[in-house]
């Protein structure tokens, strides 16, 4: 018999075209199937009838099995044709969109027309003749000049291939003739702009990624364990980013590890995984890059009208930077075959989503907001009608082109009336969640530690804005991380209300509301309510009773939130919703909906609640009116404030990846008090005690396999302790291994893997000498020591040792500045209980004339004498003449002038019993009454000049001593005059002022000691008096005995009595 060759037999698979409200699909005809299947979008699409859970196990097809999920019945033959059938929701290849099989074939009774090309069903009455087509695993879908497989002969085929020299196939399935030729058009005008997965990517030369770090010490980690079945992968990855240039050979000091985290698959449904540096030490440095990044809520209501939407990738989007050049050293990563560097940015730098979309923004700003919007890598093009949209295409292709960008094919999307964006599918009418997400929640499993279900809601969380009962669903499981302050292992077991929560929460999004876009010509419908435990809010549009939800929004209230009234709480519901919603409503027209009637007594002129009248004066910066909605017709905004989810952010798969695996530490081996150092060569066991409690055990193996490092495991650790670990890179690949499977999930064995080891210094001589001669180097602090002499050696209590032997140094004390001095609180002075029995004298300088002042504690009653000069023959009248003029003082206050303290005046003194206070040098803090007067006089002087230019000094000053001593003092209440002269009033004024400086002394110390802190000192202590020398050559303290300790100061041996701030 007679049999064509291979390479010319092309075989086709008869398929029809089935319409559906967004369009034409193709369905494989398969009379050898005996289920039909259906892709999830469509089917999530369809709006006749919703997806129903279905399982059905080991269904098997060319690609192996699988098991369905969801079921859905569809009529596609309506109206010629009155048959539902059941479809399972399965994406199972990347032409077709389902499969008609053999039940529905049988039951409309199919022929199947090879001559005429047709498909014919019967049923009943009832008849339709759908065309057949035909496909070709080789056929193009790129060519233009036909649609169907059968129009074209395999020598048109290849000329087509011919004309479009593009090796990939733009997914145009859902076109029609006229639109797939006009965008092909298109297309192939612009080919250069789409990466080819075996061609170079080349790179933009818009901007520079710069990595600014705080300092240029370099940073170096560890190589990063990741699974051996990955190292194929990484080598693979590594070779192909040297071809493409991206990475070069390093000698860099710098070093980051790498890890293999998963990545998400592209049309082919190939499984990818990416190779990731961990930049997590780099980005610490880093300073941060604060360009602002793109709000995704408002990108996505801007779409609102647009019929056509595209979608484009740029292809490693990142990798189209180049690294400046002076900072390629800084991406420096090793892996077990060598050390690489970026002359790309990388993935995983700080700055790196800043940077790149600065540079996209740079490249298509005339055209954001216009006829695309840009979120990093992601750009959507937007047109209302096929014409606008291809030109807006054109325009960014060629801007794109321009910069040197490429785009990657096969994550790009092309006139498609609803499309995947940013997390949401895009409508013309309105967004709705992804359904590739919906089913990531759908198959999540139940959590069972904290970490798990904040993971969860976190999925969950960035699709709240789409149901409306969301709070009241999410209560059990929200309730177990409130408060919550544990690890995220800690381990959780859900009961009976909790699992069927989570049940419902996993299947909740499947059946939510799409969500309008705003209409900004028209006004918003604020619906808002509050419940004991939470707040919530719906903004929407439309007639009321009929209007269509654009935003759901809730948070739980506060420990004082919860204490408020109905009313507050019902206004801050509102207060709340404006703020959240302030980019919709501010200058647009906004209808407030609320539940609580008595809320318009609330917002009243009438009511004097400070809180309602700072919310309602933020409520009048919006265009508004309040409606009194019942809670029986506002049962969204009520569902909504019943309890509200805490989210958090997802997690990143990278953050799981070492979860079974040993951990890395900058830390020496040295430190652990169980250390192993394990290595390769002829076997050997020894064991060393370098310190008391310090176990060393040096293993030496021959053979490097599974049975020989789990040996090494469970004979050499202790399970009691947190054991260090020192080896080799390669052996510590292989250890990896084995200590995941045998111990990773039990979490027994605690083990650190590091590189470090440090000479041990066993003898205590030789250790203080260590820190002798570190410290002498260059008299730093302790800190500085210690980690200088932990580069190369250690011994237990090294750190204790270093700040006990820098606390001691002698010529630190002496010599270095107090770098942050602790200040002494301000303690209590004693409280005058009537005029002139605690006096306070200074000496004023004021335009080339001395003076001297007096002020009385109790009455703040002030005086002041001109004398000629600060001499004691100048000062001794005036003094005693301010004294004795008054009633002599029972104790007089004074700084350390010497004048004050002659013979004469210490006789005048005892004579009329005047006992003295001399405030410690330096501090005129003690003797604050005087100076805060000082203050207060040159105020109201320079005043009071400025009133009378023509007036003497003198003159001027005794005009203001007597309106300071007429006006009413802060402290007391009552000016000093009223205080000293005799009344009626006396008495009760007395009582008055001296309660009223009581208080004011207890305020001022609690404002003034919220942060001091007093030091310890005890007599016969030797300590460091601060010197306070002007040159900065001489030592800056000296040393000095205590004799005596007071409240606030000390006295010293040579009877001096000092400051406790001025003293260390």
């Amino acid at each position: 018999f007679f049999r064509m060759a291979p390479e010319l037999v092309i075989p086709t698979m008869p398929y029809i075209n089935l319409k559906t409200s967004i369009g034409e699909f193709p369905f494989l005809i398969d009379t050898g199937a005996n289920i039909n299947l259906i892709h999830p979008m469509l089917a999530n699409n369809y709006s006749l009838r919703k997806p129903y859970y279905f399982e059905a196990n080991n269904i098997s097809c060319a690609n192996g099995r699988f098991k369905a999920k969801k079921a859905i019945d569809v009529n596609f033959f309506q109206p010629k044709i009155n048959h539902y059938a059941q479809f399972l929701l399965h994406d199972f290849h990347p032409f077709f969109h389902g499969i008609i099989g053999t039940g529905v074939l049988n039951a409309l009774n199919a022929k199947i027309d090879l001559q005429n090309n047709t498909l014919q069903l019967h049923k009943e009455n009832e008849f339709l003749c759908v065309p057949l087509l035909k496909y070709s695993p080789q056929q193009t879908v790129t060519n233009a000049s036909s649609n169907t497989a059968e129009q074209s002969t395999p020598h048109e085929a290849q000329t087509a291939c011919q004309a479009n020299p593009t090796e990939h196939a733009y997914r145009t399935s859902h076109l029609s003739p006229d639109e797939k030729t006009q965008l092909l058009r298109v297309l192939n005008r612009y080919e250069e702009v789409f990466h080819k997965p075996d061609a170079k990517l080349t790179c933009s030369t818009v901007v520079e990624c710069a990595i600014n770090t705080i300092d240029e010490i370099p940073i170096h980690q560890k190589v990063y364990p990741y699974p051996a079945a990955y190292a194929a992968e990484v080598n693979k990855q590594v070779d192909k980013l040297l071809q493409d240039g991206i990475i070069r050979p390093s000698r860099s000091a710098w070093t980051s590890p790498v890890w293999i985290v998963p990545k998400k698959s592209d049309a082919s449904g190939e499984k990818k995984f990416r190779m990731v540096v961990d930049y997590r030490k780099l980005n610490e440095k880093t300073t941060s890059d604060r360009y602002p990044m793109p709000e995704i809520n408002y990108v996505i209501d801007q779409l609102k009208g647009q019929q056509y939407f595209i979608t484009l990738d740029l292809a490693s989007g990142f990798h189209q930077i180049k690294m400046k050049e002076s900072d390629i050293e800084k991406t420096a990563f090793s892996i077990n075959n060598g050390k690489y560097e970026f002359t790309r940015m990388p993935f995983g730098l700080k700055n790196a989503p800043a940077i790149f979309q600065r540079a996209i923004d740079d490249v298509l700003r005339e055209h954001i907001g216009k006829i695309c919007y840009v979120y990093i890598d992601d750009v959507i093009i937007f047109g209302k009608t096929l014409e606008e949209v291809l030109k807006n295409l054109e325009i960014i292709l060629k801007a794109l082109n321009d910069a040197n960008l490429k785009i990657q094919l096969d994550k790009s999307e092309f006139l498609h009336n609803e499309i995947e964006f940013l997390g949401y599918i895009i409508t013309s009418s309105g967004i709705k969640p992804n359904i590739k997400k919906i089913e990531a929640i759908e198959n999540f499993p139940e959590p069972s530690t904290i970490k798990e279900l904040r993971s969860f809601l976190g999925m969950m969380g960035y699709y709240r804005r789409f149901v409306k009962d969301f709070a009241k669903i999410a209560k059990p499981l929200t309730n177990l991380l409130r408060g919550e302050a544990c690890t995220s292992n800690k381990k959780v077991k859900l009961n009976e209300s909790e699992k069927s929560c989570f049940q419902k929460m996993r299947s909740i999004l499947s059946s939510s509301d799409i969500l309008i876009y705003p209409d900004y010509s028209k006004v918003f419908i604020l619906t808002t309510d509050a419940s004991d435990y939470a707040i919530g809010a719906v903004l929407s549009q439309g007639e009321t009773g009929k209007d269509k939800p654009i935003h759901f929004a809730s948070r739980t209230l506060s420990r004082s939130e919860e204490g408020f009234s109905v009313p507050e709480k019902e206004m801050l519901a509102i207060y709340w919703a404006l703020q959240t919603f302030r980019n919709y409503l501010y200058g647009s027209k906004v209808k407030i909906l609320t539940d609580h009637q008595p809320l318009t007594f609330s917002l009243s002129a009438k009511n004097t609640n400070a809180k309602l009248k700072r919310w309602k004066a933020y409520l009048e910066e919006h265009d508004h009116t309040i409606e009194y909605k019942p809670g029986k017709s506002n049962v969204v905004a009520d569902a909504l404030s019943r309890i509200v989810c805490s989210m958090t952010a997802t997690q990143h798969s990278a953050d799981n990846s070492d979860h079974f695996y040993i951990k890395s530490t900058e830390a020496p081996i040295n430190v652990f008090r169980h250390q192993v150092i394990l290595k390769h060569g002829p076997d050997k066991i020894t064991t060393e005690h370098p310190f008391e409690n310090y176990t060393r055990i040096n293993v030496t193996i021959s053979e490097i396999n599974e049975n020989s490092l789990l040996q090494v495991l469970k004979n050499h650790f202790d399970l009691s302790r947190l054991n260090g670990l020192l080896t080799s890179e390669e052996i510590m690949g292989k250890l990896q291994e084995v200590y995941k499977k045998h111990f990773g999930d039990k979490k027994m064995l605690k083990i650190r893997f590091t590189q470090g080891q440090l000479q041990d210094i066993r003898e205590e001589d030789e250790q203080w000498n260590i820190v002798y001669k570190e410290h002498y180097r260059a008299h730093r602090g302790a800190e500085e020591n210690k980690q200088q002499l932990l580069r190369k050696f250690y011994f237990p209590k090294l750190s204790q040792k270093v700040r006990d032997f820098t606390a001691n140094c002698k010529i630190c004390h002496e010599n270095k500045y107090e770098r942050n001095p602790s200040k002494h609180p301000i303690q209590e002075t004693p409280i005058p209980k009537s005029p002139f029995e605690i006096s306070h004298i200074d000496i004023l300088f004021l335009e080339n004339e001395t003076f001297l002042t007096y002020i009385d504690k109790f009455s703040k009653f002030a005086q002041i004498r001109p004398v000629a000069s600060r001499a004691a023959v100048d000062l001794i009248p005036a003094i005693k003449d301010l004294l004795t003029k008054y009633k002599t003082p029972d104790i007089l206050v004074m700084d350390g002038e010497k004048s004050f303290a002659t013979g004469e005046l210490l006789n005048f003194y005892n004579q009329n019993n005047i006992e003295t206070y001399i405030t410690a040098t330096g501090r005129s803090e003690m003797n604050g009454i005087v100076e805060r007067f000082h203050s207060t006089i040159l105020e109201i002087y320079r005043i009071t000049k400025a009133e009378n230019p023509t007036m003497t000094l003198h003159d001027l000053l005794i005009l203001s001593v007597n309106k300071y001593n007429n006006t009413i003092h802060s402290a007391t209440k009552h000016t000093p005059q009223e205080i000293i002269l005799p009344s009626a009033r006396s008495p009760e004024i007395v009582e008055s002022v001296y309660k009223n400086l009581i208080e004011k002394q207890k305020i001022d110390l609690k404002f003034h000691n919220k942060h001091r802190k007093g030091k310890p000192f005890k007599e016969n202590q030797e300590v460091y008096e601060k010197t306070r020398q002007r040159v900065k050559h001489k030592p800056r303290y000296k040393k000095v005995t205590i004799d005596r300790v007071n409240r606030s100061t000390v006295l010293t041996k040579d009877g001096r009595r000092i400051h406790k701030d001025d003293l260390k």
